[in-house]
């Protein structure tokens, strides 16, 4: 169920890197608070990797100026870390 919904969390995180270009001081803090809870999640689901992403994308938001680029990057490794955890689960929708 967890993976299930994550593509609604990475909607979530692009929605956030979205808002970057027009007030990135309410848009990092609502990235922040994203990949907070996908911290904690990720480690109350057991899915220490999705946690470790999350964490890096945080810590990057939280001394990050609005820089995109590298936010974007943790955002798309974040994604990748859900891909992998329903690929291991044998899920055949992966979120995108």
């Amino acid at each position: 169920q967890y993976l299930s919904e994550s593509g609604e969390r990475l909607a979530e995180l692009r929605d956030d890197l979205a808002m970057l270009e027009t007030n990135r001081a309410d848009a990092l803090h609502s990235l922040r608070l994203h990949a907070h809870r996908l911290v904690g999640s990720g480690g109350s689901y057991d899915f220490p990797e999705i946690s470790r992403a999350a964490r890096t994308l945080e810590e990057l938001a939280m001394r990050s100026d609005g820089e995109s680029a590298e936010l974007e990057a943790a955002v798309n490794r974040v994604a990748e870390t859900f891909r992998d955890a329903a690929a291991e689960l044998g899920d055949a929708s992966p979120p995108q």
